[in-house]
């Protein structure tokens, strides 16, 4: 079981991304206005079943009130953080909330995930998301995946693209427990 937190710009590859974790799982709470769990399971292999605990707040929530953003990041395993790449701000914010996560949710089974859609509007080059992945990657030693996609085959292409994610973190966390590297509880 893992959590994940869902964060970025309000944008149509948002509402897909929450369309993809409600689809088949089930919304477990509305903690308030805009934040709200879901729980999905992937299979990830014949035998194995990843459950995750899924975290979706609005922007809108996390730019009011910035302690939520500490409260709701904690324990994450997970960021998957979306770019709109019409929107030249959604970088930076992209940056602070990677930040965060760093500082809060970190450990050695953590990742990333920059999702990002194919526009012919974009503001923002595709290379200059690969690269800030890259730089997050190389200065905090957490891996970084980009997902880039368009809005037609977004849900098969991110179900798998996620779960070949979750199965390596999973393989990684049982290689450290069985090198005495962290604990199994960690």
């Amino acid at each position: 079981m893992c959590k994940v937190v869902l964060l970025g710009e309000s944008s149509e590859i948002t509402e897909i991304v929450r369309t993809f974790f409600k689809t088949e799982g089930k919304s477990i709470e509305e903690l308030m206005p805009g934040m709200r769990i879901y729980l999905k399971q992937l299979r990830l292999g014949e035998e194995v079943i990843a459950r995750l605990f899924v975290w979706d707040i609005r922007s809108e929530l996390l730019r009011r009130n910035p302690y939520f953003l500490r409260t709701f990041l904690a324990g994450a395993t997970c960021a998957i953080i979306v770019i709109d790449p019409t929107n030249p701000e959604s970088l930076f914010r992209a940056s602070v909330y990677v930040a965060s996560f760093i500082a809060v949710a970190h450990n050695f089974t953590s990742f990333i995930i920059l999702v990002v859609n194919k526009s012919q509007d974009s503001k923002i080059p595709i290379e200059k998301i690969r690269e800030f992945g890259k730089y997050i990657q190389q200065r905090y030693q957490i891996p970084v995946l980009v997902f880039e996609t368009s809005i037609q085959h977004f849900e098969e292409d991110f179900e798998e693209f996620l779960s070949d994610a979750l199965f390596s973190m999973i393989l990684k966390k049982e290689s450290l427990v069985r090198s005495q590297i962290i604990n199994e509880q960690s």
